[in-house]
């Protein structure tokens, strides 16, 4: 609340006259406002959280994000296993094609989470909350100092993907790493991650690229 005041200003939760005097300060109340908030948006669909967050960054969160349309696809699989035992329905495809998501099955066909999709599915779940984690420290950070402990992260992080042999992941993760709103503040960290981007792009077979 004090780097994004306006989240605050902007929020539609009401309260009453009763709840307000109950509250000790000023503090207590933005306090309990900042909850609410954050109780309203971890109650919305995982989409409607990209657009809270798009809506208070101004960014364009879900642009260039090329496995959107699996990350929405995994939510909706988990809600058949959990409600119909994987039978697809009407909505499972309404939501998976207004993500932009192709290879839909048919209504009645039984899903399955084999052991290659749950793979994918956990590279996927690590590469959109990674990236969504990045961007936030990068638009609430204050000084080169914030952003140079964003950058050690991905680094770090990157490394041990490479270490172990997670190429395609690690590829992604250091792609995004070399995008424009990723400002660079140590050389060294730079042209390290540079060196094990093209690591990776060999051992994924990009051979040219590397």
């Amino acid at each position: 609340s004090e780097m994004k005041p306006h989240i605050l200003m902007d929020s539609d939760k009401q309260f009453s006259a009763k709840e307000v005097f109950e509250f000790d300060s000023i503090k207590d109340f933005r306090e309990r406002i900042l909850e609410k908030e954050v109780e309203s948006v971890l109650r919305k669909s995982h989409e409607d959280q990209f657009v809270w967050f798009e809506k208070q960054t101004k960014i364009p969160l879900r642009k260039g994000l090329e496995n959107w349309p699996k990350f929405i696809e995994i939510f909706e699989r988990r809600n058949l296993i959990a409600h119909t035992g994987g039978r697809v329905t009407s909505t499972y495809i309404a939501k998976c094609r207004a993500a932009g998501y192709e290879d839909l099955p048919k209504v009645g066909q039984v899903l399955q989470v084999t052991p290659d999709y749950l793979y994918e599915s956990t590279e996927i779940l690590m590469e959109v909350g990674i990236k969504l984690a990045q961007v936030l420290a990068r638009v609430s950070s204050r000084s080169d100092e914030d952003i140079e402990t964003a950058n050690s992260f991905l680094h770090e992080l990157t490394y041990e993907l490479l270490y172990h042999e997670h190429y395609k992941i690690a590829e992604r993760l250091l792609s995004y790493a070399f995008s424009r709103e990723v400002k660079h503040t140590d050389q060294r960290t730079e042209y390290v991650m540079i060196v094990n981007r093209a690591i990776a792009l060999k051992n994924t077979g990009d051979i040219e690229k590397a």
